[in-house]
């Protein structure tokens, strides 16, 4: 179905042809020529968003383009499923056509539309042809290269039964303002398996624009960075990127980079969600199925999850755009033969801010023999195992005819003898791998599988195992509550098996409290201190982490921590300091301090949570053997002249039994046997009640 013709468009138009048939004696014919020509600029004028341009070899001299476009939604006000010219394409040998684009994607809150269009073209002999698209004008609010042209152009190799690369990215790329590397891949794939590089477009390819400054791409793996630092929200910049295979084809991609707020970004699901830039292998009319899905943490967030690239008789339930958080949809697909190539779809997660998350899926559709995804892992997909775990998988391909045989030739990434080649022939084949990797296979095993038919067709299939320990804390904090105005300090120690083999280890903490520090010293060691005030008197809770390289997945290790800040003065005038010595809370003089923390004992009350007070270093109460025996000793000194009472009292503090009562004078030594044998294992305390104050001393039975 065609799209009407955009309003504002028509209107401009008839106003010009007025002008010319007022001021000039013109013929209808030409009247009508002047009307399509203004239709055709004016549709493109400040509307253009996005382009690519990638072609596959058919047969002979004759290749399939397709062209990616995005304009500006209110420029066509197209539908999905809609078709729109935009222009002509010019093939490169002197001969064009025009470009009838159909419509996958509607984003109207960011006003933007994408489309497909697929034509055929066979040229008149082999060589390298520059087929293009070219234009006017880019958007007037770019921060480079306003309302210039735009030269989409493809480097096209007739004769050597070669097909380009195949690359798609959001039709605007949106970056958060104020980071210095903000980085976005460009998910790129060979229908041909070439190995591709990446450059920044030049001049000629970019229309006569220049890429901004500060922009990058690495030439092996097609990472983007732009520092967005000193920018500005709302700001646009026109970019370009080349992508070339080993043979000499190469496709431009040409975009929008918005500046947005910051926010936390979306993040995808990927125990749902097809892995990062898998790939499926396919043959017509087998059937593709996935769903994607992301959510994002931010409190009140929507997330509108959208694509560029998808096939334009693919289902997604519910339809994009849609929002939510989390926000998921169900793609559905039965490629046919019109659909041979690579399709590369770009799923992008944006939340109200426009920051975004996005992630690839490549659908590669051929006769050659297939990979069938399950049993066999998704490709490009990462799989952690843990030394000393077995890995099972199995590996399953097949090719569409029916007498067709093959057989998996090789395997590589695994260790000798784990998996015995080449299989018997077969159509599927199969065949199930059992390994069990060691700990000097840390890291990305890439595992790459051949089938070869005996048409002598071959594909490689490539996944990753990656083999990693998971850190563990070996220290232990000692949980006692801290004196205020004393340092408190932790020393803490990771063990990572992986280590000598290249993994890499961190210690975290999250949201310490002002008064505490955590020293991360890099070798698996930390120290966490800190000096609180009586300011700072309560209770935390505190989370350290230990992250390895792949500490997204799995490789992490927690540790809390319960610390309890108190006021450990005591005395008259709060000149002396709680100790706590051998389960017994007493009050010393501070020049004493440091003698019995060397003996073991630590600051503050042995036991906050049980009532009472303590008493002076003098009066303190003792109860020994401890663990008890069949009779305990108690020994105790009357801090003040009157009645005196020991209970035994269970770890909860409720009474257990009397064990002695009396009275005596001040300063008076009492030294007291009391049978035990007939307590049950466990522990307990023993209170002192005295006319002085109350003391509690925790005993175990065995």
């Amino acid at each position: 179905m065609q799209a009407p013709l955009h309003p504002e468009t028509a209107i401009r138009v008839l106003k010009s042809l007025m002008r010319l048939v007022g001021c000039h004696r013109v013929t209808k014919m030409f009247s009508v020529t002047i009307v399509l020509l203004l239709v055709a600029t004016i549709a493109q004028a400040s509307h253009f968003r996005y382009g690519n341009v990638s072609w596959r070899w058919v047969s002979g001299n004759t290749v399939e383009f397709k062209v990616s476009q995005s304009w500006r939604y209110t420029a066509f006000y197209a539908e999905v499923g809609q078709t729109v010219n935009p222009g002509d394409f010019n093939f490169g040998d002197g001969t064009a056509a025009s470009i009838p684009l159909k419509v996958t994607a509607v984003n109207k809150v960011d006003d933007w539309m994408y489309g497909e269009a697929i034509i055929t073209k066979t040229y008149p002999s082999a060589g390298n042809y520059k087929a293009s698209f070219t234009g006017c004008c880019r958007v007037s609010e770019l921060k480079n290269n306003p309302e210039g042209s735009w030269n989409l152009q493809t480097i096209v190799t007739v004769g050597n039964s070669n097909s380009a690369p195949v690359a798609t990215l959001p039709a605007i790329v949106n970056l958060p303002y104020g980071n210095a590397n903000a980085a976005f891949q460009v998910p790129a794939t060979d229908p041909d398996g070439d190995a591709l590089t990446y450059r920044l477009a030049t001049k000629e390819e970019m229309g006569g624009g220049v890429n901004p400054s500060g922009l990058t791409v690495n030439a092996t793996t097609g990472v983007i960075t732009f520092s967005t630092a000193g920018k500005a929200a709302g700001e646009l910049y026109n970019a370009a990127i080349t992508v070339t295979d080993s043979r000499g084809a190469s496709v431009t991609t040409d975009f929008v980079i918005l500046i947005t707020e910051q926010s936390t970004p979306p993040v995808f699901d990927y125990s749902i969600t097809p892995a990062h830039q898998a790939v499926y292998q396919v043959a017509p009319g087998q059937e593709v199925k996935f769903t994607v899905k992301a959510q994002d943490s931010d409190a009140g967030d929507v997330i509108m999850l959208q694509a560029t690239g998808l096939p334009a008789d693919a289902a997604l339930s519910p339809a994009l755009p849609v929002n939510g958080n989390p926000v998921q949809s169900s793609f559905s697909w039965m490629p046919t033969s019109a659909n041979v190539g690579a399709h590369v779809i770009n799923f992008i997660a944006q939340d109200v801010k426009g920051v975004q998350t996005t992630t690839s899926v490549t659908i590669q559709v051929s006769y050659k023999p297939t990979f069938d995804v399950p049993p066999t892992p998704v490709a490009g997909s990462y799989s952690f195992v843990v030394p000393g775990q077995t890995m099972d998988f199995k590996l399953q391909a097949s090719a569409p005819g029916a007498t067709t045989k093959l057989n998996f030739t090789e395997i590589t990434g695994l260790p000798a003898g784990v998996a015995t080649l080449p299989t018997i022939a077969a159509n599927p084949v199969q065949l199930q791998v059992n390994w069990q990797p060691e700990t000097r296979n840390w890291g990305v095993n890439k595992i790459t599988v051949k089938a070869r038919d005996d048409q002598h067709n071959e594909v490689s299939h490539s996944f990753n195992i990656v083999v990693n320990s998971p850190p563990t804390f070996t220290s232990a904090p000692t949980e006692y509550p801290l004196a205020a105005g004393y340092n408190y300090s932790y020393e803490v120690t990771v063990q990572d098996n992986d280590l000598p083999y290249g993994d890499r280890l961190a210690i975290l903490a999250d949201q310490l409290p002002a008064w505490l520090r955590l020293m991360d010293r890099g070798d698996g060691t930390a120290v966490l201190s800190g000096t609180p005030t009586i300011a700072d008197a309560g209770e935390y809770t505190i989370k350290l982490m230990a992250e390895d390289k792949w500490h997204h997945n799995g490789g992490l290790a927690v540790q809390q921590i319960y610390l309890k800040v108190t006021d450990a003065s005591c005395g008259d005038n709060n000149e002396k300091v709680l100790i706590c010595h051998k389960g017994q809370t007493i009050c010393v003089p501070k020049s004493k301090v440091q003698e019995h923390l060397d003996h073991g004992c630590y600051l503050g009350a042995c036991d906050p949570l049980l009532p009472g007070g303590y008493v002076e270093e003098e009066a303190k109460l003792l109860a020994y053997p401890n663990p008890l025996g069949a009779t305990t000793t108690l020994e105790f000194a009357l801090p003040a002249a009157g009645n005196y009472s020991l209970e035994l009292l269970t770890l909860k503090g409720q009474p257990a039994g009397m064990l002695q009562q009396g009275n005596g004078n001040k300063g008076q030594l009492f030294v007291q046997e009391v049978n035990t044998a007939g307590l049950l294992p466990g522990i307990y305390f023993i209170r002192l009640i005295t006319a002085g104050g109350v003391q509690h001393v925790k005993v175990v039975k065995q």
